[in-house]
């Protein structure tokens, strides 16, 4: 259950502004009050925040988040784009709600990112007893709300959720949770252009290539990955002008 924040989105935003912490401290902070508690569920290379091997100050510094499918794709993005930009990651199985709006707050105000790449944890917000039918677009503009307050000068590209396949069926979709997905993404919609979104269409680029699911339900197979990695780095080259 999520507890009652006694601080205002708002006035937490302000004091995060005033106080910007190292990518190293909100670490110990969202690890302390949300990931580290979730570790026990799948994740690919961990959750947490990982910071860019920077080697070049002078290149723009940008965030991916996401949950275990940046684990799958954030490898090759960084891979791609070394040499471009530094790379920060932020991978957690939080699903969209207030408390994760008050931690993306915290999060996307550590640096001064020119560009933000994130899916809020979608896959993790498909349970039942997580987001109430018709919820998700009032939590998902309260999340772009405190993005774009904390990081007002950062492009921002929103990449939708991908869909969900039967497990140990690669290649035939399971109906009912990619329904829900497709209530998440299309909640999202109306929100494009009041936050100036831009898009990364994972969903469309996935579910015309079912047979690439790993069969476990949620996630990729290698080829798979290539093939997200490939449309995020597509998008992050379009919307920053980098050399």
């Amino acid at each position: 259950m999520i507890k009652k924040m006694s601080i205002s989105l708002a006035a937490f935003i302000a004091i995060a502004s005033l106080n910007a912490q190292s990518v190293t401290n909100v670490q110990k902070n969202v690890d302390i009050k949300g990931d580290k508690q979730l570790s026990g569920q799948h994740a690919i290379g961990g959750w947490g925040v990982q910071s860019a091997n920077i080697i070049d100050s002078t290149l723009p510094r940008i965030l991916l988040i996401g949950d275990s499918m940046l684990g799958q794709y954030g490898n090759e993005v960084v891979k791609e784009l070394t040499g471009l930009v530094n790379v920060d990651r932020w991978k957690t199985p939080q699903f969209v709600s207030d408390n994760l709006a008050l931690k993306v707050a915290q999060i996307v105000s550590a640096q001064p990112y020119q560009l933000i790449h994130f899916n809020e944890s979608g896959l993790h917000s498909l349970a039942k007893d997580r987001i109430k039918q018709g919820e998700y677009g009032i939590y998902m503009e309260k999340y772009l709300k405190a993005i774009k307050q904390s990081a007002p000068k950062a492009v921002l590209i929103w990449a939708n959720t991908t869909p969900v396949t039967i497990k140990d069926k690669p290649g035939m979709l399971d109906d009912t949770l990619t329904n829900v997905v497709i209530e998440h993404n299309t909640a999202v919609e109306p929100l494009i252009k009041t936050y100036n979104l831009h898009v990364d269409d994972l969903y469309s680029l996935m579910i015309g290539h079912l047979d690439l699911a790993k069969g476990d339900k949620w996630h990729w197979n290698n080829n798979g990955a290539k093939l997200m990695a490939q449309s995020v780095v597509e998008s992050i080259k379009k919307e920053l002008p980098i050399k």
